[in-house]
């Protein structure tokens, strides 16, 4: 498949949000020490309680697992599958994380005086009241650094013979797409892992005991589902996860048989690379449920809980296969200091013309 294809297959979401840290950098003079600045580097004051400003991030945060949840990052942005209902239902979704953030703001510019008095009435925060009230901001400072926005637009590859600016991105997309579903998978396989590290090894009872998992397997093959055109080695592993979800029970726990192919399917999904054997063919399923889920979790058990190994159980001999470990977020929550002025997502979907590498809005 050709970029060209690719770019005429995803529409772009970008989304800018910002917010007031809640503090400000602390001086020498507020300390009363005269050190040059070449050997002198301090923190920051807060002039209001931390947790009041934490909602801004985790509506960030929200809002780029949002994204994630059907599509990949791409130029800053995230790649979404040109289909409308995707685009309606994460647009509305967009719309009301956006109105939850504002509604927020409000509040917080309403009450910030009684935010401020009550902040400096604790009593670790009282000796500093003339340092904090120094160094408030304007309201209207704080309402310009808190911002919500997002933008929809499709990549206009009609009109223009070259993509070389976006090239390497879109080369990249399907490897995104693998490492973040990787990172999800790796995130649920852990989890049931520690569940049953800490219950029923006396009986090494394995099971999945909740319907999350396969809730959350879910939204991973559709996500999967819906960008399999960024690569030939998708559907296969997109009918695999059907496969297995198909032979699972629909009610009771998830154990023996359908607990193994569950498990052994989130140890491939976990792993990048074991993905790609998968979706080329190259990968024995069933060699992963004889050998490494039941070699993994009877070496966990007996590394973690030796007194309680069953007399009878051999030492296994096959290698271990562990998940891959958790890569570092690419949009970590930090907090800007500065955000450009609000703008309300456009009605029409603009186009982003590749002749001159410009955004037409």
């Amino acid at each position: 498949m050709t970029d060209i294809t690719v770019l005429n297959q995803i529409n772009v979401v970008s989304i800018d949000i910002s917010s007031w840290s809640g503090g400000a950098n602390l001086k020498k003079e507020d300390i009363g020490v005269d050190i040059p600045d070449r050997a002198f580097s301090l923190g920051r004051k807060y002039l209001i309680a931390p947790e009041r400003i934490s909602p801004f991030s985790t509506i960030r945060r929200r809002a780029r697992e949002r994204c994630l949840k059907v599509g990949t990052r791409f130029v800053g942005g995230f790649a979404i599958p040109a289909n409308q209902g995707v685009m309606d239902a994460l647009t509305a979704d967009l719309e009301e994380m956006r109105l939850e953030f504002e509604n927020k703001k409000a509040q917080l510019l309403r009450d910030f005086s009684r935010v401020v008095d009550e902040w400096i009435s604790e009593p670790e925060v009282a000796p500093y009241e003339e340092l904090i009230r120094a160094s408030l901001p304007s309201l209207k400072s704080i309402e310009r650094r808190i911002q919500f926005r997002y933008s929809t637009f499709q990549v206009g590859a009609a009109q223009f013979t070259s993509i070389a600016p976006l090239q390497s991105e879109v080369a990249e997309l399907a490897t995104n797409l693998f490492t973040e579903v990787a990172e999800d998978a790796g995130q649920l396989y852990r989890s049931f892992l520690d569940r049953n590290l800490r219950e029923g090894l006396e009986k090494l009872d394995w099971n999945f005991g909740s319907r999350k998992t396969v809730h959350a397997l879910t939204n991973l093959r559709n996500k999967l589902k819906g960008l399999e055109f960024l690569d030939s080695r998708i559907p296969p592993v997109v009918d695999e996860i059907d496969r297995t979800v198909k032979s699972l029970p629909e009610q009771g726990k998830l154990e023996g048989a359908a607990m193994r192919n569950l498990c052994s399917l989130l140890i491939i999904l976990s792993d990048d690379q074991r993905m790609l054997q998968l979706g080329e063919g190259l990968l024995n399923v069933s060699t992963v449920v004889q050998d490494e889920f039941g070699n993994l979790l009877q070496r966990q058990a007996t590394l973690l809980a030796p007194s309680v190994q069953p007399e009878d159980v051999k030492t296994p001999t096959a290698s271990e296969t562990t998940p891959s470990n958790e890569e570092e977020n690419e949009f970590p929550d930090v907090i800007w200091e500065e955000a450009a002025d609000m703008q309300s997502a456009p009605p029409v979907m603009p186009t982003l013309d590749m002749s001159n590498f410009t955004l037409d809005f």
